[in-house]
């Protein structure tokens, strides 16, 4: 049996030729598009897919392990004006950003 891998899929064609490829080798893709950023047409590959927020980080690990995934990767662009648009974090991803030490 496959390794089921995570794609944590932004905008642009990178995450639309990975799954291109990831279907021609036979693999077992568990997507979590980021809303307002991933392509539409990423449902046409017909791997399972979940349309998640940009700062839904607990979503994100709660379906992680739903799904027993290992490998998880992100492919493709977050525009800068989503960064900063409609910030709503999640308690997991706020206490994350709390704890986050500045190296400067």
């Amino acid at each position: 049996m496959n390794e089921k891998i995570g794609l944590i899929a932004g905008g642009g064609q990178l995450p639309n030729e990975f799954l291109k490829s990831a279907k021609i080798k036979k693999k077992e893709i568990i997507i979590f598009a980021l809303q307002n950023e991933a392509d539409k047409n990423l449902e046409k590959y017909g791997f399972s897919i979940y349309w998640i927020g940009l700062f839904e980080l607990s979503k994100i690990l709660k379906l992680i392990k739903k799904e027993k995934i290992k490998k998880i990767i992100f492919l493709g662009y977050i525009r800068h004006t989503n960064l900063l648009k409609n910030l709503k974090f999640d308690f997991k991803t706020l206490n994350l950003l709390l704890r986050v030490k500045d190296k400067r």
